[in-house]
C-alpha cells in the first residue's frame, strides 16, 4: 500500500459529486474509487492512462476552458511542482464561482523526500491558499508510518506528517 492509497482513504470524505477534475491523477486510484461511490471525475496526468482525460504538465498553463469544474483535486503531488503560484492561479480559473479545490501536501517539519521540488509547513501552506484566491473550509491531519505503511488522524497540524485541505473559491 503506498502513500497514495492512504491519503486517498482521507481525500474521499471529502469528494463531493460535483463536475470534478483530479490533477496528477497518475493510474487514477482517486478516480476508480470515487466511482465506486458514482461520482465521476476527469483526470489530468503526465502520462495517458485508463482514468487520464487530459494530457498535460502542471508546470504550464490548464488547457480548460474558465470555470468549466465545481471542483479539483491534486493529492501527493504538489511537492513535486516548482511553479505553485500558477498552479493555484490556473486552479483558480478552471474552477466554477465557489468551486472547491481538495488537495494533500506533506509537512517539511515531519516528512521531507529527497525528490520534492517544494517545502511546505502549515503556515507556508495557508499563505499560499489564501494568497490564491481561496479559504479553507476544511482540513485533515494525519501521521504516515512509511515502514508500517499506515497513517493515522491526529488531531494538530504540529503533529501531522501530512496535511489535507479541502478549499473554497472565494
Amino acid at each position: 500500500m503506498d502513500f497514495k492509497f492512504i491519503a486517498n482513504k482521507y481525500v474521499i470524505e471529502l469528494i463531493e459529486n460535483k463536475k470534478w477534475l483530479d490533477l496528477a491523477c497518475g493510474s487514477g486510484e482517486l478516480l476508480e474509487k470515487a466511482s465506486q461511490r458514482e461520482i465521476i471525475g476527469d483526470g489530468l496526468d503526465l502520462k495517458k492512462g485508463k482514468y487520464c482525460k487530459y494530457v498535460h504538465d502542471l508546470e504550464e498553463k490548464i488547457p480548460i476552458k474558465d470555470n468549466y469544474y465545481e471542483q479539483a483535486s491534486c493529492i501527493d503531488s504538489m511537492e513535486h511542482i516548482g511553479n505553485l503560484t500558477l498552479l493555484f492561479s490556473e486552479v483558480n480559473r478552471i474552477l466554477k464561482k465557489n468551486g472547491t479545490f481538495i488537495f494533500s501536501v506533506p509537512n517539511t517539519k515531519r516528512y521531507h523526500h529527497h525528490n520534492h521540488i517544494s517545502a511546505f509547513t502549515y503556515k507556508s501552506i495557508k499563505n499560499l491558499i489564501n494568497n490564491s484566491g481561496f479559504t479553507v473550509i476544511a482540513e485533515i491531519f494525519f501521521y504516515y508510518i512509511p515502514y508500517l505503511k499506515i497513517a493515522v488522524r491526529v488531531p494538530t497540524s504540529k503533529l501531522a506528517s501530512h496535511f489535507i485541505f479541502k478549499t473554497k473559491k472565494k
